[in-house]
């Protein structure tokens, strides 16, 4: 009962020890992505950062190493009036030399997750600012990108639409591959060229990488 009130879904029971299947709105149909533990897990204290959740979705989900950031990377980043727009920071971000190269990866993913705030609930206006969400985001296939050095991108709009492009990826399908690698032997020596050799198992109902 209480979590389903947290998250604004109508629930039959009155307590909370007792489990019941309940119709989730769209915007909560994204799986993991759309829970309060990751959207409170990769915000900024007092709000929400596009960077550590797009740094989460490419790290984490997707095995793409990102590196560490240069020294003094957050004296790079450019000043902004004070009405300026999340569109906006990540726009001028990428025309910063040294910053654009890595960001143009992690920041088009993490306004698509704009419409959650820190804690995970849905928001369609900022409570300070009072701009309006813009959760309209881009996620390239970096399979594409390593292997034929061609950028393809797909957009979405919101994290929920995020999660359901995420769950058709090849280059997620390969990373849960190398992580169940890693975690069954304890090593991540040659994991991605052993999981290569993993049989695929898609993205289907019972697969937990649908689940994403």
């Amino acid at each position: 009962s209480s979590l389903a009130n947290y998250y604004g879904i109508p629930s039959n029971t009155t307590n909370d020890t007792t489990w019941e299947e309940v119709a989730v709105p769209n915007e909560r149909a994204g799986g993991l992505l759309t829970t309060a533990l990751v959207a409170a897990a990769h915000s900024s204290l007092g709000g929400t950062s596009v960077i550590l959740r797009g740094h989460f979705i490419r790290e984490q989900l997707l095995c793409f190493d990102l590196g560490s950031p240069p020294p003094g990377a957050t004296d790079l980043n450019p000043v902004l009036p004070a009405s300026a727009t999340v569109r906006d920071q990540i726009e001028a971000r990428a025309g910063v030399a040294g910053c654009g190269a890595c960001h143009q990866y992690m920041d088009s993913i993490g306004i698509g997750m704009e419409d959650l705030d820190d804690v995970g609930l849905v928001r369609s206006s900022y409570a300070l600012s009072g701009h309006m969400v813009d959760a309209d985001g881009d996620v390239s296939d970096l399979l594409t990108d390593i292997f034929t050095d061609q950028k393809e991108t797909t957009p979405f709009t919101g994290t929920a639409a995020l999660g359901a492009v995420l769950a058709q990826s090849p280059a997620i399908t390969m990373c849960a591959r190398e992580t169940w690698f890693t975690f069954a032997m304890g090593r991540d020596t040659l994991a991605q060229c052993h999981a290569a050799s993993i049989g695929d198992p898609g993205a289907t109902a019972d697969n937990p990488i649908s689940l994403i």
